[in-house]
């Protein structure tokens, strides 16, 4: 038997020295204390032309055979200076390993998703230029890769051209195929989230002090629908018009509640405890069920096993231990994840021309002191509307009152941003910010907008 001795109390001093211990405090290089690293995960989908006018795109495969993404990676990426790192596997399908990453000297790397997504991965940077400059070599590889290869990449919430089926499920690590299995015992989106999703997600730090950790914290999740909006790009899926502007987000919020949306606000308030954010983050992950074991991978858990009833029953003689608990947390989704940084995940993949704008909206808000609490004064009183928000936010800006709210962020953050200092961000990025407000937001438009005009001419 596998002994233990985690209990509910333990988790949650874990989730403590988690997202509250002092050893995480932002880098020390940066020398305004209220700023923070900042990282960033970029999916995109990867295709073929083929020249058909009925069927002018295919996907492309991620397998062992010649041309495949995976090979074609593997190659251009190490004349880049990539390395190929690789995990085991038991699937007799693979092969005894699986490519993991593609590394690089600085840590950024290429990572591969469910449905062949590829995933770029830029690791904290100290400041916005830094980050872009990173991405940008990052995507002169896939212009390689599109010129050499005939690959091409695009950038949206779903997949415009593909369904599930034909994409089917290319990268099997035993993650993902156990995820797999766990919804499609719940439904259909499990499959869509899996192969038809691209997220930008970005990695922020939490703050110097607890109290800042709180607020961030507090800020992010009260952001999550003004930021599903205002920076949808998912009107167009699988060749459809779905008649939504944030397809992805509405894929996520069917997809498993339990394990997925805003935490709860009900409790938080201005005295900016720790304990309300530790106790709610808590009570979401024991309640959510479990997905596998990973000591015990091939054994079914059933429907319904959270993670509380394993603290108080054994099963198939195993007990979690905190490497457990590590495990379930990575396999929660929120719309804000907690870690010894804070993952927003509200973000359809933006068009590339626009893909920074996000990170500028985020940073004017929450890397500026004044400013976050110009957002938490603005909606905090709305805690218990936000959760309605984020549903009607799959429509974009349909609803009145996201709207107004959008507006009003939109210019604390072209305000906050412009205050961050010259060693973070540069004046062109603010122009930047300023002109995605001009042409989107004041119009009452998004990307997915400009992706419907494109698709149904």
């Amino acid at each position: 038997m596998h002994k233990s001795s985690l209990t509910i109390e333990s988790c949650r001093q874990h989730l403590e020295e988690l997202i509250f211990d002092s050893s995480s405090l932002p880098n020390s290089e940066v020398s305004n204390p209220d700023l923070g690293l900042v990282g960033i995960e970029l999916e995109v989908f990867a295709y073929r032309m083929t020249g058909n006018k009925e069927k002018p795109f295919t996907p492309v495969r991620f397998n062992n055979e010649s041309g495949s993404l995976r090979e074609v990676f593997l190659k251009i990426s190490e004349d880049s200076g990539g390395k190929a790192l690789y995990e085991k596997t038991n699937d007799p399908e693979i092969g005894e390993e699986l490519l993991k990453k593609i590394e690089f000297p600085n840590g950024d790397n290429f990572q591969f998703e469910p449905g062949g997504q590829v995933e770029i991965i830029i690791n904290p940077c100290t400041d916005l230029m830094e980050v872009e400059s990173r991405l940008h070599f990052k995507q002169s590889i896939l212009s390689k890769i599109t010129s050499e290869y005939g690959i091409h990449f695009t950038q949206h919430g779903t997949n415009p051209w593909f369904g599930t089926e034909e994409i089917g499920l290319q990268v099997k690590k035993d993650r993902y195929r156990h995820l797999q299995n766990y919804l499609d015992g719940i439904g259909s989106y499990g499959k869509m989230m899996m192969r038809q999703t691209g997220s930008l997600q970005i990695n922020l730090d939490l703050g110097n002090t607890e109290k800042t950790r709180v607020k961030r914290i507090v800020a992010a999740n009260l952001l999550s629908p003004i930021a599903t909006a205002l920076f949808a790009n998912s009107s167009y899926t699988a060749g459809k018009i779905n008649g939504l502007k944030s397809y992805r987000s509405f894929i996520w919020q069917q997809l498993d509640p339990k394990r997925t949306g805003i935490l709860p606000l009900k409790h938080m308030d201005n005295s900016w405890s720790k304990d309300n954010v530790l106790n709610e983050y808590l009570k979401f992950s024991l309640k959510a069920p479990l997905v596998y074991i990973e000591r015990i991978p091939d054994v079914k858990v059933p429907s319904e096993f959270t993670f509380k009833k394993w603290l108080k029953n054994p099963f198939h003689n195993h007990t979690p231990d905190l490497n457990d608990f590590d495990h379930h947390l990575s396999l929660l989704f929120p719309e804000v994840r907690l870690r010894k940084y804070v993952e927003l995940r509200s973000i359809d993949a933006p068009p590339e021309e626009w893909q920074m704008v996000p990170l500028y909206f985020y940073t004017g808000l929450l890397y500026n002191r004044k400013y976050l609490e110009k957002v938490l004064d603005l909606l905090l009183p709305l805690k218990n509307e936000i959760e309605e928000l984020y549903k009607t936010a799959v429509n974009g800006f349909e609803n009145d009152k996201l709207y107004q709210l959008s507006l009003e962020i939109m210019k604390l953050s072209i305000e906050g941003f412009a205050e961050l200092p010259s060693v973070f961000k540069n004046e062109k990025q603010t122009e930047k910010l300023v002109s995605f407000y001009e042409h989107f937001t004041s119009k009452r438009t998004s990307f997915a907008d400009e992706s419907l005009l494109i698709y149904t001419k």
